[in-house]
Parts: structure tokens; C-alpha cells; sequence
């Protein structure tokens, strides 16, 4: 990449787990990433053509693996998880701070993080308490 920076990356395979998968994307961060039963004929076209657009190209089963990467990692440690809580006691964001040994700055830092994981980017809280419901995580 640094020889050859329009070079595009695209990884396909037939398997890929969770430690396999985090790898790639700490190391090489490819253009594209597809789950080898995801590839059809007219899918290709697709892929290529978000990739030479300059997006990034992951295929329905690699995404399902990285959310799945997501849910389980430290990021929903028991403070996100805590807060998440709080917000669904209708505790308000100004009073967290009361309650769990965080500053206000770093309860909305955390927020941030949990809506970006939970996929809600201009949700609230409702919003949070509601996709958390979804995916088990209150």
C-alpha cells in the first residue's frame, strides 16, 4: 500500500473466525472483505464497483462476524453496560456521574461509543435502551 497507494485490497475465503477476521482488519484494513458462499456472479460487479469508488466492501456474513466481534469485546464492559442502565431508569446523562465513577465528559464519550456499536449515529436515549433490548445487552 505504501508503494502502490490506488492498489485495492480484497480478501475472499471460505472461513473466516472472529480472531482471523480482527486481524486483517487491525493489519491490512483491505477494501473489501467477502465470506466466499456470500460471492455470486452478479455480486462481483457490485463489489467492484464500490471498491473503485472508494468504499468499503464487506460481505452480509462478514458484517454479521464483526458485529458479533463488537458485542463481545471489552467495549460493552460492565461500565457501557451500566450506563446503558442508568439511561433505561431514566437517569439523565448530567446525572450518571452520581451514580458510576465516571466523569461527565467520559459518560458522553462512552455514550458515543455505545450508539456508534449499537448503530444508531443521531439516535437518543430511547434509541439506545431500545436497540440494547434488541441485542440482549439489558
Amino acid at each position: 500500500m505504501e508503494r502502490y497507494p490506488n492498489c485495492k485490497i480484497i480478501f475472499i475465503s471460505g472461513f473466516f473466525n472472529k480472531i482471523k477476521l480482527q486481524n486483517i482488519i487491525n493489519t491490512v484494513n483491505p477494501a473489501g472483505l467477502i465470506e466466499k458462499s456470500d460471492l455470486t456472479y452478479d455480486s462481483i460487479r457490485l463489489i467492484f464497483k464500490k471498491v473503485l469508488a472508494g468504499q468499503v466492501y464487506r460481505s452480509e456474513k462478514i458484517n454479521g462476524t464483526i458485529n458479533e466481534i463488537k458485542l463481545s469485546s471489552s467495549i460493552f464492559d460492565g461500565l457501557n453496560r451500566e450506563i446503558i442502565v442508568l439511561i433505561d431508569k431514566g437517569i439523565t446523562t448530567k446525572n450518571i456521574p452520581n451514580y458510576i465513577d465516571l466523569s461527565l465528559s467520559a459518560v458522553h464519550k462512552r455514550k458515543s461509543t455505545i450508539k456508534e456499536l449499537l448503530n444508531i449515529p443521531k439516535g437518543n436515549d430511547e434509541d439506545i435502551v431500545r436497540e440494547a433490548r434488541k441485542m440482549g445487552l439489558i
